[in-house]
């Protein structure tokens, strides 16, 4: 699959998707903290829930870091949905 985000886009993130009990749908890109160094941000899409949170995955994943390596990512990781990008 072809990445849906190229270097040196911008993006606008939403931060409040999320707010007042909304939970991540499947194929939404969002940023999450990276468990591991959680200095670190993230662009995944999310391809379902699991125990424990959600699981994301890179545009492409023969190169990517994400929930096969990592886990699920909690509700709290995530920093928001990608609204609109430029």
């Amino acid at each position: 699959m072809a990445p849906s985000f190229v270097v040196g886009e911008r993006l606008l993130i939403n931060r409040g998707a999320y707010w007042f009990g909304r939970s991540p749908r499947l194929g939404e890109v969002v940023v999450v903290r990276d468990p591991r160094a959680t200095d670190r941000l993230l662009l995944k899409r999310i391809l379902g829930e699991a125990d424990g949170g959600w699981l994301v995955e890179g545009d492409n994943p023969a190169a990517s870091t994400d929930s096969r390596e990592f886990g699920p990512v909690r509700r709290d990781h995530i920093v928001g949905k990608v609204w609109r990008k430029y």
